[in-house]
Formats: structure tokens, C-alpha cells, sequence
């Protein structure tokens, strides 16, 4: 399924040892950027003025001068992803509207093979280094990839 992946990691950043806890996008999601544990009851994402206050992953690249970039295929607004993603300061956010009206969307926007042409089409003229952050929606009922 990836055979070139193992020749990216001399030229990546790998991560071996990292996890998301949770068992909703959200609160994976500020696990990954701000290493911040899932709670049991609410998300932080939901409680801005705690959100604001989190360390994020980019803030040292782009102190490294990476460029950033983060890919969703449905509503930047679900689930208040939106002003989180905004307080990472990504410099470019892609959504589902971004996508075109694409005839394969279902319960949770564009399906993954879009988001991952819109993020390699992207990154092929992106400056180096960067890190792009993309969310998947196939691992989400009604698992429906097309």
C-alpha cells in the first residue's frame, strides 16, 4: 500500500512513539497539535479560553521556519476545529469548500482520496520544510469510502 514509504524516513521527521488519546476527532486532534490528554466529559476545544492558552506543535516550526498547512474534507466548523486550527496559526486551512463540488461526498464531506490530491497537489509547491496536518474521515462510521 505505501512501498516508498520507508525510503521518506532518512529525509522526514518520524515520530515512532506517538499517541492520541480519546475516542473523538476533536479530542485527538488537541492531542496531536498541543499534547494535551483527552477528558473524559468535554473537549477543551469546545472551551476557547482554555484552547487559547495550549502550546502547539506549530509554534516551533515555525519558529524553524516550516510552513504550515492543515486538510479537512468536511466543515472546518465541526466540532469547533476551525478557531483551533486558527490558534496553531496554520498558513493555509483547507476544507471541505475548498474541495469543488465533488459528487462523492457523504455524511462528512469529501472523501479521503480527494483530500489526499488537494493535499499532494498543494504540497508539491509548497516551500521547504513544511508540515501539512490532514484529517481523515474514512475511519469514521458509516465507513463509507468510495
Amino acid at each position: 500500500m505505501t512501498p516508498f514509504l520507508t525510503s521518506l524516513i532518512d529525509s522526514s521527521l518520524l515520530f515512532t512513539n506517538i499517541y492520541s488519546s480519546g475516542f473523538r476527532t476533536d479530542q485527538g486532534l488537541v492531542t496531536m497539535m498541543s499534547a494535551f490528554p483527552a477528558q473524559p466529559n468535554v473537549s477543551i476545544i469546545w472551551q476557547n479560553n482554555k484552547a487559547e492558552k495550549l502550546p502547539t506543535i506549530t509554534e516551533q516550526l515555525i519558529e524553524k521556519n516550516y510552513h504550515t498547512s492543515f486538510f479537512y474534507g468536511g466543515d472546518l466548523g465541526f466540532s469547533n476545529m476551525k478557531a483551533f486550527v486558527l490558534h496553531n496559526n496554520y498558513e493555509n486551512i483547507f476544507g471541505e469548500d475548498d474541495l469543488g463540488n465533488e459528487k462523492n461526498f457523504g455524511k462528512w464531506g469529501a472523501p479521503d482520496e480527494a483530500v489526499f490530491d488537494k493535499q499532494l497537489s498543494f504540497l508539491q509547491s509548497e516551500k521547504q520544510p513544511f508540515f501539512s496536518y490532514i484529517v481523515t474521515s474514512s475511519s469514521h462510521e458509516p465507513y463509507k469510502v468510495p
